[in-house]
């Protein structure tokens, strides 16, 4: 895992950036406990870098009390908490209280919401070429973090319904529902047509087995974590930006806090 750039600020010294600092030939250790010292460290760049300031042997108290303290955190996106997690699992619990302090302040979503996510075997594909983040992981994440009136399922060749539970624990409940075989996205999709609800969100890949029924909820979204567009979200699926723009994932994705 690559050494990322500091943040930059106007309390940058005149290194500027730790990748910078790094070539130069200083010790990881005392370059990454500076940064941290100093507040340089920005906080995307303080998550990338985990595992490698566990290898570098800095003073764990720093690392943690940086993670909790959440500075420049409010354009991270939750997946990000979980790829932390998943490369330096030491850090979990203290990534788990960030992430659950962000959701605290995220706006809760007027009326009923159900979250149907894909956990199907393309959903542990890579999310992109240049990504070692699976798509289930992102996807979970995101159905982890909403603040709703909520119920959650999951969807492979059969529908679940999964405890709504918040950070860490809504991920790995999400994760593990069920077996990840095939995609009945519209199965799954009429099953959650019968049930009352306002909202829908429906997170995928947008790969499916079979015809895809329009939606009854006034307002549906299909966000695809996938780098490709399959085309399924279409009808009377709102356009797939909507969601982030209305607040249906807090702040750290939208910088409008409209709940619609």
């Amino acid at each position: 895992m690559g050494v990322v750039q500091a943040r930059p600020g106007p309390h940058l010294d005149d290194a500027g950036y730790l990748g910078v600092a790094l070539s130069g030939g200083a010790d990881k250790k005392e370059a990454f406990e500076r940064l941290l010292r100093e507040n340089k460290l920005g906080y995307l760049a303080l998550l990338r870098n985990l595992r490698n300031m566990a290898q570098a042997g800095v003073d764990e108290a720093l690392v943690r009390d940086a993670i909790v303290a959440r500075r420049g955190a409010g354009r991270v996106f939750p997946f990000r908490y979980v790829a932390a997690a998943r490369a330096a699992p030491r850090f979990e619990p203290h990534l788990d209280q960030a992430l659950l302090a962000a959701i605290g302040e995220m706006p809760k979503l007027a009326g009923k919401t159900v979250v149907l996510i894909d956990v199907s075997g393309s959903m542990d594909w890579a999310m992109s070429g240049k990504s070692d983040m699976k798509r289930i992981d992102a996807a979970a994440a995101l159905g982890a973090v909403v603040n709703a009136d909520l119920r959650l399922f999951t969807f492979s060749n059969q529908v679940v319904e999964v405890p709504p539970r918040r950070g860490m624990a809504g991920v790995d409940a999400i994760v593990r529902s069920q077996p990840h075989g095939g995609t009945a996205l519209g199965a799954a999709v009429s099953h959650i047509n019968r049930i009352q609800h306002d909202r829908l969100i429906v997170i995928t890949d947008e790969q499916s087995s079979d015809r895809v029924p329009d939606p009854v909820a006034r307002h549906a979204y299909m966000i695809n974590v996938a780098s490709n567009l399959n085309g399924v979200g279409y009808g009377r699926w709102t356009p797939k930006s909507t969601a982030s723009r209305r607040g249906c994932f807090g702040s750290s994705t939208s910088s409008s806090r409209r709940t619609d």
